[in-house]
């Protein structure tokens, strides 16, 4: 289970769970994209090896929005709205947060990423 930090319900319950590939992607922005290139790797063959052993979608799901922040970090949109596309197919929870989440806010401007947050029912604005 990923670590987990932000502001709680209860202990037990976070409002906003911030996993460490989420933080990459935020802190990769600083310029460490060697360290997120490798994350990269790492997520993917995680990916891989689940999506063999067939793990349910909702947990490929929260993986590909874990994908796709780090490459928010990295300045790749295109492979970010792919993740998050992805995590969208795989009916990933965490895709609820998308509109309010600040690491998304680089691809608020996107017309398809506007156009995820309608298919999912999010306000676009």
């Amino acid at each position: 289970m990923p670590r987990e930090l932000g502001r709680t319900v209860s202990e037990s319950r976070p409002l906003l769970a911030i996993t460490p590939e989420r933080r990459w992607g935020t802190s990769t922005r600083a310029g460490d994209t060697v360290r997120a290139r490798k994350v990269l790797d790492t997520l993917k063959t995680r990916w891989n090896e689940q999506e063999r052993r067939g793990t349910e979608a909702e947990g490929l799901g929260g993986l590909a929005a874990n994908l796709a922040s780090v490459y928010i970090g990295l300045g790749d949109t295109a492979q970010a709205l792919r993740w998050l596309e992805e995590a969208v197919d795989r009916r990933a929870g965490y895709v609820l947060y998308l509109a309010a989440d600040p690491t998304y806010k680089p691809l608020h401007q996107s017309r398809r990423f506007r156009a995820l947050l309608e298919r999912i029912g999010l306000p676009t604005s």
